[in-house]
């Protein structure tokens, strides 16, 4: 299957006719996106998640609220090909920075099960290392069921941070796979974004060139599923 994690920043910059652009042409059967809208006062006015999935021919979504101002939301999605099972919300921490939340959900991908952990962490140093200890006791938790797992996000972090090297311990990293950075554009100078599998490995793993949609580059990849254990 391909999956792809793609921070939007709200659709400000081009619309999200371009941010389904951009995903139409991947024909991804899996997408986590952060800075989503619903109603939000910044970018495109309406449901951006529900948007896309009809300009992206992907039928299914969860959308988790981090932010609910007077009925204006903001926060992230999953946008899949098959239905999306038994939705959780796990809300981090929050001392500093506003909002912040891991969405868990199921798939059954053709006959083969798969659980998708997506977030979008704190870009302040103190709350996200909170959030990454937190992360990575959700992602052991978890990934100690019999179910690959499929972490999805911006993560506002280098791969050289304890909290990411910890959750490389026990998933494998698509980004090991490609050379490149995915923010700011249009000179990314910083890898943040990730794909990372439990009970499976990724193969073709890409950061597309694509520098003017958002203020980030989607990263994308082909998952292989396999038993956790192997």
């Amino acid at each position: 299957m391909k999956v792809m994690t793609y921070n939007i920043r709200l659709g400000i910059q081009q619309g999200v006719e371009a941010i389904a652009r951009v995903i139409r042409e991947q024909r991804p059967d899996i997408v986590a996106l952060q800075e989503v809208g619903r109603g939000w006062r910044m970018g495109p006015e309406g449901d951006t998640a529900a948007e896309l999935c009809t300009q992206c021919d992907l039928p299914h979504h969860v959308y988790v609220t981090t932010i609910d101002d007077d009925g204006q939301h903001y926060g992230h999605a999953i946008l899949s090909r098959w239905p999306l099972q038994n939705p959780e919300i796990v809300r981090f921490t929050q001392n500093i920075d506003e909002p912040r939340a891991a969405l868990i959900t199921r798939v059954d991908a053709d006959g083969q099960p798969l659980r998708i952990i997506s977030t979008h962490l704190s870009h302040r140093d103190p709350e996200r290392a909170v959030h990454g200890t937190e992360l990575v006791e959700l992602v052991g938790k978890v990934t100690s069921e019999d179910c690959p797992t499929l972490l999805m996000g911006d993560l506002n972090e280098e791969d050289d941070a304890d909290f990411i090297h910890a959750l490389k311990d026990r998933m494998a990293d698509a980004g090991d796979l490609v050379e490149g950075k995915t923010y700011p554009n249009p000179a990314p100078m910083v890898r943040i974004d990730y794909l990372m599998a439990h009970g499976g490995r990724f193969e073709g793993a890409q950061i597309l060139d694509e520098r003017e949609a958002s203020d980030h580059r989607p990263l994308v990849a082909s998952l292989i599923l396999s038993s956790p254990d192997s």
